[in-house]
């Protein structure tokens, strides 16, 4: 009697196996032809947009070729599920459609064509004529001063920024860096540089310079290069450049930011 329950049992249990496995087979064939049915559907809605630019929309013949082709579209739908393919399969192109270019007949009406507007010259010649002005130097309006004085240590400079014009002036520089100062030896060579190795920050700095005010500096030259070392006996030349900006965008006339005076290192 127990023999026979357990054979039953057994059997019931493959029974039930054999139903899950095929239920499942078929929820897989479902999914696979969903997946087609939505492949096809993506590649008529890609059919009809490319079809809607067969118009001659930006000025080009679009034409589809073999888009909707049954054999084609069996292989773009197995490209799209490499599981079930081979490597040789996935090796093998299997798009066919080609899209061709064309340029627009001479035939073909220009007044569909979004027109171009042409450009007035007057506006272009006054364009041109602003854009000249604001890249002219103005003159007349600053007067760098730099006195000196020599010492067996050093020169003292003492220089300034002197507004020359009849009225304030709204200045600005780029960074912490107001002026640097060059030196030359006799033969034009630069043998020092103030900045030369120091950081500065990078921030706008606004300065009303009042009409007949002068903005001052003070610094030392210890008779040193680059490097550090002391230059040789000689004559040099010291070169003082400022670096204002007009707040109102008009160029300065460099010649107006810097001042030279010559010495001799004994």
């Amino acid at each position: 009697m127990n023999l026979y329950r357990t054979n039953d049992t057994a059997s019931t249990s493959n029974k039930m196996k054999n139903e899950f496995e095929e239920r499942m087979g078929n929820i897989m064939k479902v999914i696979k032809k969903t997946k087609k049915v939505i492949a096809v559907l993506v590649l008529c809605c890609t059919a009809i947009l490319l079809g809607s630019l067969n118009k001659n929309i930006f000025g080009f013949d679009y034409k589809t070729k073999n888009m909707l082709n049954a054999k084609n579209t069996v292989s773009q739908l197995n490209s799209m599920m490499p599981i079930s393919m081979s490597p040789t399969q996935r090796d093998t192109p299997q798009d066919n459609s080609t899209i061709e270019i064309k340029p627009v007949p001479a035939s073909v009406e220009t007044n569909s064509l979004p027109a171009i507007k042409k450009t007035d010259p007057e506006f272009m010649e006054r364009t041109k004529q602003i854009k000249e002005e604001s890249q002219k130097s103005v003159t007349g309006v600053f007067d760098t001063e730099m006195d000196i004085k020599q010492e067996d240590s050093g020169v003292k400079l003492d220089f300034s920024l002197h507004n020359i014009s009849d009225k304030d002036l709204a200045l600005y520089f780029r960074s912490s860096q107001k002026f640097d100062i060059f030196i030359t030896d006799s033969n034009g060579d630069e043998v020092y540089r103030w900045s030369h190795g120091k950081g500065f920050l990078m921030s706008i700095i606004e300065i009303e310079l009042k009409k007949y005010e002068k903005l001052s500096f003070s610094e030392v030259w210890g008779y040193t290069d680059n490097n550090g070392n002391r230059v040789p006996p000689g004559k040099y030349s010291i070169t003082v450049k400022l670096l204002p900006k007009l707040k109102n965008g008009k160029n300065i006339s460099p010649d107006e930011l810097m001042a030279v005076k010559d010495i001799e290192v004994k």
